[in-house]
């Protein structure tokens, strides 16, 4: 991974004249936006409105859009892309998904894999908009999202839509796992074959995820799954679907605690 570092000479001379110029266009932009009728504090609002960031660099740009228009990211070249084409998803005792419209606990889990990646070095966006109201249109919503983030940062290498299972066997250990002395949940890799021109390198990035993980995490990963479906592959030829836990038998804290196993994975193999 490249490691980028920045030099702050000290200029005493220049500096002084430097701020002087800072402030009085600052001051020019501001009176120009009251001669126009327009209130600079509106114009922050509506502009931080559009995303949910904090002031620590390590945390992820977390974007929220519901699929009309996301605002272009590129920020340090982010390398990872998380979104949820299921953003409504629980884990028990929840109900199955959240109100209409709200985002789940799938979303938290996102939240967690987004923040490990961040503690790795791998620069990481996390889409948080809920597209699966209406249930059947949830890939082709989410799908216009992505793709707009997509075309604003050329950087991202793998592109990542983190659902939760539900299995009907609903057999108690069929999605846990036991890593060293935590229970996690179970991690499983999915690719759509229908309308996907990528199909071979989505299942080539999703082998080499699971083959890190066996190595790194044996018992962790439930395998790779080949789907008769549309579910975004399109998008990028490093785009994988990946299943953390299932809702009957896996919690939300251990479905973070495999998203932060599943952010060491990642980032071994993005080195």
């Amino acid at each position: 991974m490249k490691v980028r570092t920045k030099e702050f000479a000290s200029r005493r001379k220049e500096g002084p004249g430097l701020l002087f110029l800072f402030v009085a266009v600052a001051a020019v932009s501001m009176v120009s936006a009251r001669f126009m009728g327009v209130d600079p504090a509106a114009l922050v609002t509506q502009v931080s409105s559009r995303f949910q960031t904090t002031s620590m660099r390590s945390d992820p740009l977390d974007v929220s859009s519901r699929g009309e228009a996301v605002v272009p990211v590129n920020r340090d070249e982010p390398r990872v892309l998380i979104y949820h084409a299921h953003a409504s998803e629980n884990y028990s005792p929840k109900q199955t998904h959240a109100a209409r419209g709200q985002t789940g606990d799938v979303v938290e889990v996102g939240r967690e894999l987004a923040r490990a990646l961040e503690a790795e070095g791998v620069r990481t966006i996390h889409v948080t908009g809920v597209y699966d109201d209406p249930w059947n249109e949830a890939y082709t919503a989410s799908a216009r999202a992505v793709q707009q983030v997509l075309e604003a940062n050329p950087s991202i290498e793998l592109v990542i839509d983190i659902h939760r299972d539900a299995i009907e066997s609903r057999q108690a250990g069929i999605a846990t796992a036991k890593v060293g002395e935590d229970t996690t949940a179970k991690i499983l890799f999915a690719i759509g074959e229908q309308n996907n021109p990528h199909v071979q390198q989505n299942a080539e990035i999703a082998s080499r995820l699971k083959e890190r993980m066996d190595e790194l995490y044996p018992g962790l990963s439930r395998g790779m799954r080949m789907l008769r479906q549309e579910s975004n592959g399109h998008l990028h030829p490093n785009a994988v679907e990946v299943y953390i836990g299932d809702y009957y038998d896996s919690t939300l804290e251990e479905a973070k605690a495999a998203a932060r196993l599943l952010a060491k994975v990642i980032a071994a193999g993005l080195q």
